[in-house]
């Protein structure tokens, strides 16, 4: 049964036919100016009926089937909604997801570049520390090179020593064959000048004993004459 023109209910039929037919995605904010001017359209209608208390059975049911079709197109304009909604959500989650990602790229790469830094610093550390090692291990072939030669010179000094040591028994001893070789010549001229003054004793001696037998001689020979004469 077609509506009068200036009846409310055929305002509401064509608005509702206007946004059921409407295939585009509509916006909350267009369902809700829809919603606003069903209300208000509504309103108009009840208050003309309740002015002319003409409300029928007829009105109540062609209203509950507007209502019923409002909120089914309104229903599937919250599907609708919802659905787009649900994919700007995943799409959120992907770009979160891609965003965390980067975040974990970016921050590998800061500690990668910060662990990078730490290494190039501690490189840096034992370059030093080997150079410092380097130099104390020169010290030390120094030192044992010194060592070395101190070793020798001591070694050279103790065979100069034992060296020394033997020469001067050597000396000593040659200084007592030297005492004992002056005491033998000492010995050798004692017994020299003993055996001289033997010899000039003997000689002495024999010319004493000569000496006396010439006088015996003389003494005899001078009483032979005497005994002749006589």
């Amino acid at each position: 049964m077609e509506l009068p023109i200036n009846s409310p209910n055929r305002s509401l039929t064509i608005e509702a036919r206007k946004v059921f037919d409407n295939s585009q995605p509509r916006s909350i904010s267009a369902l809700r100016q829809l919603k606003a001017r069903n209300t208000q359209v509504s309103s108009t209608r009840h208050a003309r009926k309740q002015a002319t208390n003409m409300v029928t059975p007829a009105d109540h049911i062609r209203e509950l089937r507007l209502t019923n079709k409002y909120l089914r197109t309104k229903n599937g304009f919250l599907k609708e909604e919802n659905k787009n909604l649900m994919d700007e959500n995943e799409n959120l989650k992907a770009n979160v997801d891609m965003l965390k990602n980067e975040v974990a790229k970016d921050q590998a790469v800061a500690t990668a570049a910060g662990n990078n830094k730490l290494l190039k610093a501690r490189i840096k550390q034992l370059e030093d520390y080997n150079k410092e090692l380097e130099e104390e291990v020169k010290h030390l072939r120094q030192q044992l090179d010194y060592h070395i030669q101190q070793k020798k010179i001591a070694n050279d000094l103790s065979v100069l020593k034992n060296y020394a040591y033997d020469i001067d028994a050597q000396i000593k001893k040659a200084e007592k064959e030297m005492v004992l070789f002056n005491e033998l010549g000492s010995h050798m001229k004692a017994l020299d000048i003993m055996a001289a003054m033997d010899e000039k004793t003997v000689a002495m001696k024999k010319v004493e004993e000569g000496a006396e037998t010439a006088t015996e001689k003389s003494f005899e020979e001078a009483e032979g004459p005497e005994d002749c004469a006589k």
